[in-house]
C-alpha cells in the first residue's frame, strides 16, 4: 500500500503532459578562452553555449513534465488543496461511539475537462494543469459519551471530533530516482443540526438529517526527481562545448485550508447510503519549483572555452484563495465495516477530486 501511494504521489509531478524547452538551465560566466580576441571565433562559442543551454534543458524537461510552469504549478496546488478536502470525515451513517479507518483521496486540475472526460479516458494532456494526492488514517469520536451533558445550546450527542495524520518520507522508489516526503494533518468538528427521520424502521429508510461540518487541514508534499549523467554537447564552427553533470528537479507543496461544509443523506436498507453537501473553503499556501544541477562545461580540445551550470526556477504559484464545491458519496455498511467513496468538485473552476476509504466502528 505504501509503495502503491509513493507511485501515484510521483506521478502526480509528472501528471501535465508534454515535455517543455523552458530554459531552467543557464550557462552563466561565460569565457571564451583562446576566442575571447577572435570575433568570429567568440560568436562560434555563444552559439554553441546556446545550444548547449538548450541541449541541457530538454534533458530537464523530461524531469519537469509541463509546458507552463506558472499554470502547473498553480494547478498544482489548488489539485492538492482539494484532495485535502473531506478526507478525514464521515458524512454518513451516524457515528454512535467511534470510527477509525483510512481514506485516499485523488485530484485533478484541469481546464475545460468533465470527470466523463477523464473516465472515458478523452483528456487532452494540455488541459491537464496538475495532481495531488493524499492518503490519512482518520478517527471519530461521537461527544455524547460525556457525562456532564450538554453545553449551553451544544448538544454533545449530536457533536463528532475528527482527527487525520499521516506522514510519509521515502527515498527509495524503486525504479524511480527521486524521493517523496508527505504530511497532512486535519481536525474536524460536526454538528447535527436536524436529527435524522426514519421510515418505519432504521433498516428500512432513514434520512440522516442534516449536518454542519468545520474544520481545519494542514498538508505539505515535497517531490524531487533526480537526473544522473547528463553528457550534452555542442559545436558551432571550431568551437566544441561538453556539459557532464547532474541536476535533481522537484516541487515543494504547502497548503492550509479552513473548509465549511452542509451536508444531508440517507440511508435505504440500511447497507446502502449516500449523502451530498456543499462546501466553501479559506485556501493558503504555496506551491514552489526546486532544483539544483552540479557538473563541469569544458571544451574537449583544451581550448579554454568554460561557464557555471546554474539552474533557475523561481517561480512560485498558490491555490486560489476562496473556493465554493460540492460533493456526493456513497457507501456501503455492513455491521462495524463501511466502505466509501466520495466525489468532489470545485464550483469556481475545473478541479475535482475522489476519495475511497475504508472504516470500522459503532
Amino acid at each position: 500500500m505504501k509503495r502503491c501511494f509513493l507511485g501515484l504521489v510521483f506521478l502526480q509531478f509528472v501528471m501535465a503532459a508534454g515535455v517543455a524547452n523552458a530554459q531552467y538551465f543557464k550557462i552563466t560566466n561565460r569565457t571564451y578562452g583562446q576566442a575571447a580576441n577572435n570575433a568570429q571565433a567568440r560568436a562560434e562559442a555563444e552559439k554553441a553555449f546556446d545550444e548547449l543551454e538548450n541541449e541541457v534543458n530538454k534533458v530537464l524537461a523530461e524531469a519537469l513534465n509541463t509546458k507552463d510552469l506558472d499554470k502547473y504549478l498553480d494547478g498544482t496546488a489548488n489539485a492538492f488543496s482539494l484532495a485535502n478536502k473531506g478526507i478525514g470525515v464521515d458524512y454518513g451513517a451516524d457515528m454512535k461511539l467511534f470510527l477509525a479507518g483510512l481514506q485516499f483521496a485523488a485530484a485533478v486540475d484541469t481546464t475545460d475537462l468533465g470527470v466523463g472526460d477523464l473516465v472515458g479516458g478523452d483528456v487532452d494532456g494540455d488541459k491537464i494543469n496538475g495532481g495531488g494526492v493524499n492518503l490519512t488514517l482518520f478517527a471519530g469520536l461521537n461527544l455524547g459519551f460525556l457525562p456532564f451533558g450538554d453545553i449551553g445550546p451544544i448538544k454533545l450527542d449530536r457533536t463528532k471530533v475528527f482527527v487525520n495524520f499521516m506522514t510519509y518520507d521515502a527515498e527509495d522508489l524503486g525504479d524511480v530516482d527521486g524521493s517523496v516526503k508527505v504530511s497532512s494533518f486535519g481536525a474536524h468538528v460536526q454538528y447535527k443540526l436536524i436529527e435524522p427521520i426514519t421510515a418505519g424502521s432504521a433498516l428500512l429508510a432513514r434520512w440522516n438529517g442534516v449536518d454542519v461540518t468545520a474544520g481545519m487541514n494542514v498538508s505539505n508534499l515535497e517531490i524531487s526527481a533526480e537526473q544522473d549523467d547528463i553528457k550534452e554537447s555542442a559545436s558551432e564552427g571550431a568551437a566544441q562545448i561538453e556539459f557532464d553533470g547532474k541536476a535533481t528537479v522537484g516541487i515543494d507543496i504547502s497548503t492550509f485550508s479552513i473548509p465549511v461544509e452542509i451536508s444531508t443523506g440517507g440511508n435505504l436498507f440500511y447497507f446502502l447510503g449516500g449523502y451530498v453537501g456543499l462546501g466553501v473553503d479559506i485556501n493558503t499556501g504555496s506551491a514552489k519549483p526546486q532544483g539544483n544541477v552540479s557538473g563541469t562545461i569544458s571544451s574537449p580540445n583544451d581550448a579554454g572555452v568554460s561557464g557555471d551550470a546554474d539552474l533557475s526556477l523561481s517561480k512560485e504559484g498558490e491555490p486560489t484563495g476562496g473556493t465554493m464545491r460540492m460533493f456526493a458519496g456513497l457507501e456501503i455498511n455492513a455491521a462495524v465495516l463501511k466502505v466509501f467513496a466520495k466525489y468532489n468538485q470545485a464550483l469556481n473552476d475545473d478541479t475535482m477530486a475522489i476519495t475511497f476509504g475504508v472504516a470500522g466502528g459503532w
